[in-house]
């Protein structure tokens, strides 16, 4: 059990209130003198590390991200103590808002998006750390390749995955053959990219008028690669692949930042890989759960639905 007291003592913060319990982190909301923060505990070191080094960064890139205040290790955690951004989690109000308003928000996302991917040079990723990891032996920038990266990400959901009877009905088997496939004649990227990693609904924060974005949190799963690595995961899971409008808003706002154009082929690929990863992250669960089975169901319908492109 964490002693809550010796980690609010050490940070000097009262009036604590849990907002996310996973097993590997919390993160909760606290009083600092007289701020807010965001107090994140995690259980193990290398996210922490990856988050921390990631932010501090791209602070002073006139990103509408946290700052650091405070970081240590403490009950065994590590615990980073962070700037509180006022706002809405996106996810939480985006069907509630009219069709335009909803337009002008997930454009400015697309456009964020680009803005923080490119935020950062070949220098800055060759003097940190935080894209290597465990699995991926490969610690140089000059030979880092998102191919060969990706395709050990392939390999491994691959293995995760329990095919079942349903999944006939959507010929999973086939396509995921179909996109291992496709992996193997995967190009590099014309230009390595900061990647965001959970870039998703609920990690963009509105503003209290709800008609423009004013923050982009959770910095744990940052890594470098393809830029559409990001892009396909949102346009998959949180805009309705079937929502043309929204789609291209998106799209269109990314690219006006970016200036370039995206290629439409190589981003359906990477969105069938991001639900590739989703099946094989539930049926890695120990225990299955409804919400899990929707969001397996989703990502079925995703893939047969990209598997027409490919």
């Amino acid at each position: 059990m964490i002693n809550l007291d010796i980690i609010m003592n050490r940070f000097d913060l009262h009036s604590l209130f849990p907002l996310v319990k996973r097993p590997d982190v919390f993160v909760y909301k606290a009083k600092s003198k007289d701020n807010w923060v965001v107090i994140k505990m995690h259980k193990k070191e290398e996210p922490y590390k990856r988050e921390c080094e990631a932010l501090e960064l791209v602070q002073g890139k006139n990103l509408p991200i946290p700052e650091i205040i405070d970081k240590d290790t403490v009950e065994g955690r590590f615990v980073i103590v962070q700037e509180w951004l006022e706002g809405e989690q996106l996810d939480k109000l985006v069907s509630k808002l009219e069709l335009k308003t909803q337009e002008k928000l997930v454009s400015q996302a697309g456009e964020w998006l680009a803005a923080l991917q490119f935020a950062l040079s070949y220098e800055d990723f060759d003097k940190s750390s935080f894209w290597n990891r465990k699995h991926y032996d490969q610690t140089d920038i000059v030979h880092f390749s998102w191919k060969d990266y990706i395709r050990s990400q392939v390999d491994k959901w691959l293995e995760r995955i329990k095919l079942r009877e349903e999944d006939r009905l959507y010929n999973l088997e086939k396509i995921l053959q179909v996109i291992k496939n496709q992996v193997d004649y995967l190009s590099e990227p014309k230009k390595l990219s900061f990647i965001h990693g959970d870039y998703v609904f609920r990690n963009l924060l509105v503003n209290q008028n709800r008609e423009m974005l004013m923050g982009i949190i959770d910095f744990e799963a940052v890594s470098i690669g393809d830029p559409l690595w990001d892009l396909a995961k949102i346009t998959w899971s949180d805009i309705d692949i079937h929502n043309n409008e929204l789609q291209m808003e998106f799209i269109k706002g990314w690219e006006q930042k970016a200036g370039h154009s995206i290629s439409k082929q190589r981003l359906k690929l990477h969105q069938s890989i991001q639900a590739l990863a989703t099946v094989a992250w539930v049926d890695k669960q120990p225990i299955q759960t409804k919400e899990n089975e929707l969001f397996r169901k989703k990502a079925l319908r995703a893939l047969e639905y990209y598997n027409r492109e490919l």
